[in-house]
Formats: structure tokens, sequence, C-alpha cells
């Protein structure tokens, strides 16, 4: 027994020596810095991009086979002008999965990185031809970790005319494998214009996804987003506990809260809660949704509710709500009656056209009213309405008169300083109407 042991440990040692002398052999006469040409080329020719290395690639041996590349910028297609470029990238492979055709890696560390999109007014991009599928037989990927630090991408969308950076990114995954549980951390800076924004966004998720069936399971999703929009303060956060998305099943719920804080005494809230998604290919629906929306500017207050089913189709990009129940108030201390209405219609949204519409009709304190409300381009957006009141007694919401023997005290006008950079157009019809105690029949009003 004792002389099986010895002759195996003596085997095994052979077998260690021979390997460490493989390993020896092939880092004292491999370079791979002498395939830096073909692979220059091999990519000239496949993509009509120019590749450059300009560092020396380092092959590491332990704990795993591995290569350590320097400095890597690719052109735009056709173009010597730079399209992307890293500072430093590592990577380490498993050894025995490249015999079955399996790609593992250990880790990537990406370090660096600098892009530029553009989206062209004809709708191409400028990474076309990099997103076209490659006809030959695909390795199998198993990656256990990728880091990447000091990404900066810019985005120029000369379609709508918005720019986009985006800077300071760190990405951070656990195991990305087919069918294996992972999970994801990302944070960004995004700034831009056509809206100014300048915003500090966060995201972590754990991550499945099935290649095969090309479907995606997120679990305890949180996306955050803080920073400034224009002179406005804005912070967003949204959660769901599980959102499904597959070819042919679309599952999940969503709930998000925003508040947009406008100087000096104005802010606006918002929740969304969306219980459960579902949906077969790209259409997906809902069978209710509310939004909450409480605005504040200076002593006046706004409060809203709106609730309905819910229905989309990702192709076209358009959304519905075809059974809508709204609730509004505006109070204020100046008026002393809040002013309440309820309604009930449906609302449509079509991104590919960027136009809104919303029909309702019901009630202002009793009094029956119709109204219907647009918006149009949504990067600069332009507000359209026609409503029609059956009866509006406006002294109802005024301060009563002050008998003339009390002390005058300077009155205090309603703040309506958030309508001043409003693009809006349209017209109110009423039928019967009352202010300051006179009555008018038939009254069109028209605001441009």
């Amino acid at each position: 027994m004792k002389r099986s042991l010895k002759y195996g440990l003596i085997f095994i040692g052979a077998i260690l020596v021979v390997f460490l002398a493989l390993i020896a052999l092939v880092a004292a006469t491999f370079n791979p810095n002498d395939y830096k040409p073909l692979i220059v080329n091999l990519v000239q020719e496949k993509k009509q991009r120019t590749l450059k290395l300009e560092g020396d690639i380092k092959l590491t041996f332990f704990p795993r086979i591995g290569a350590d590349f320097g400095k890597i910028s690719l052109s735009e297609h056709g173009s010597n002008k730079e399209f992307a470029a890293i500072a430093s990238a590592r990577v380490s492979l498993a050894v025995l999965p490249l015999l079955k055709k399996q790609l593992v890696v250990d880790r990537i560390q990406i370090d660096g990185i600098r892009a530029r999109l553009v989206r062209y007014p004809d709708g191409s991009t400028n990474i076309d031809d990099l997103l076209k599928k490659d006809e030959s037989e695909q390795f199998k990927f198993d990656i256990e970790g990728v880091s990447v630090t000091r990404a900066a991408l810019s985005f120029d969308d000369r379609m709508t005319g918005q720019k986009l950076d985006i800077s300071g990114m760190e990405f951070e995954s656990g195991r990305l494998a087919n069918n294996q549980p992972g999970k994801i951390d990302l944070k960004f800076t995004l700034q831009g214009d056509n809206p100014k924004i300048d915003v500090q966004v966060a995201l972590a998720s754990g991550l499945l996804f099935d290649t095969e069936a090309k479907a995606l399971t997120l679990d305890a999703l949180t996306v955050s987003l803080s920073g400034k929009r224009g002179v406005d303060g804005l912070d967003i956060r949204l959660t769901s506990p599980k959102f499904e998305l597959g070819p042919e099943r679309f599952v999940g719920g969503v709930d998000l809260t925003a508040k947009l804080i406008q100087p000096p005494k104005g802010n606006l809230d918002l929740v969304l809660s969306v219980p459960a998604l579902t949906g077969k290919g790209r259409a997906v629906r809902a069978d209710n949704f509310t939004l909450d929306i409480i605005g504040q500017q200076g002593d006046n207050t706004i409060k809203s509710r709106v609730a309905s089913p819910f229905s989309a189709n990702l192709d076209t990009r358009q959304f519905s709500l075809d059974k809508l129940v709204a609730s509004l108030k505006l109070s204020s201390p100046a008026m002393p009656r809040a002013l309440n209405m309820n309604l009930g219609g449906a609302a449509r949204l079509d991104f590919a056209r960027q136009d809104a519409h919303l029909d309702l009709s019901g009630k202002l304190d009793g009094s029956p009213l119709k109204a219907r409300l647009g918006m149009s381009n949504f990067g600069a957006p332009a507000y359209s309405f026609d409503i029609v009141i059956d009866r509006l007694d406006v002294d109802r919401y005024l301060p009563p008169g002050k008998p003339e023997n009390k002390v005058k005290r300077p009155e205090k006008p309603l703040d309506f300083g958030f309508l001043k950079n409003l693009n809006v157009s349209g017209q109110f019809s009423i039928a019967a109407l009352k202010v300051a105690n006179i009555k008018s029949s038939n009254i069109k009003l028209k605001v441009q």
C-alpha cells in the first residue's frame, strides 16, 4: 500500500514537472504580440475599422491563462476617426472549456473606456455594422465577473438634436452565464441638453438570462436618479420585485416615486404603482395602475389621482389608458372653497410620433365638463387643449369682499408662476360664467 502511494506521488510529481516545463516553454517561445498585425488586418477586413493595439500584450499563466492588454482604440467605420478607446483591459480564461468551444472567463477588468455614439437624421447609427450577427459558430460563454471603471460615453442624436454624456461609469457584475443567477451594479453621471439635465444614476439588480429562449429576468431591481433638470431638483426611485421579459412572455410589477423641486417654493411629488404587468410578445397590459400627484406652489396645493387599465405595444411604442378615472383638487388659503373635479375618459401616448392625447368628461363641482388635452414634441413640449364647461362660478373660489371699516391689508394673489415657461394653445368654452357677481353666458377664451 505504501509502495503504491509512493509511486502515485512520483507519477503526480512527474506530471506536474512536465506541465510546468510546458508552460515555461510556451512562455519562452510564444509571443502574442507577433499576432497583432493579423488581428488588426482581420478587423479591417471584416468591419472596415482600424484597430490599434498600442501596448504589449502580456500573458499570465497562474492561477489561469490570461492576457493583459495595453491601450486599445477602434476607428469609425471606413474612417481613421476614433470611435472608442480603452486605457487598459485584463482577461483571464479557463483552459479545458476551450476544447469544447466554451469560453469561460474568470474575470474581465476594463478601465478608461470612452466611446462616441451617433444617430444620424435617417435613423442609422455609427454602430450598425458592429451589431450585425456573425454567421460563424458562436462560443458559449461563462464569465465569473466583469469590472468596468472610469467609463465615459457620449450620444449625439442628430435626429432629435439631443446630446447626452455619461461619465464616471462604474460597473460590477457577479457571474454572467446562461441560466445561472448573477447580479449587476451600475453607477454613472448623466448630463445633457434639450432639456438640460445633470443627474447621478444608480442601478442594482439580480440577473438571470437564457440565450436560447431569449429570456431575461431581473430580480429585486432598484434604479435611482437624483440631480438637476434645468434649475429644478430631481429625485426618482424605481423598484421592481421581479421583472421577466421574453419573446412570448412578459411579467413584472413596478413602483416609482419622483420628486421635482422647483425653487423657490414649489415642488411636485409623483407616486406610480403598477402591481402586475403581463404580456405576450411585444404587447403588454396591466389590469390596473395608479398615479398620485401632489404639487405645491407657495401656499397653493394640487392633489390628483389617476387610475386605469393599461396597454402598450413596444414595437409601435404606443400606450393607452382605455378606462381612465381621474380626480383633481386645487386648494389655497386664499380660496374659501377648494376646487374639485372628477372625470373619466381615455388617453393615448405615441412615442414614435411624439404625440399624446387625453379625452375626459365629468363634473367640476357638480357642473358638467368636457376636455380634450394634447402634447407634442416631447423634447420641447407644446400643449393644446379644448375645454367646455356648462357652469362656472368663480366667486366660489375667490376671497369674500372686505368691509370698508376694517383695516385694509395687501391682498396675496394666487401664484401662477409655474405657468411662465409653458408653451400652450387652446380655448375655454363656458355656457354660464359668474365672476365678481357679474353673470355672462356663451363665453369663449382663447389662449396662445
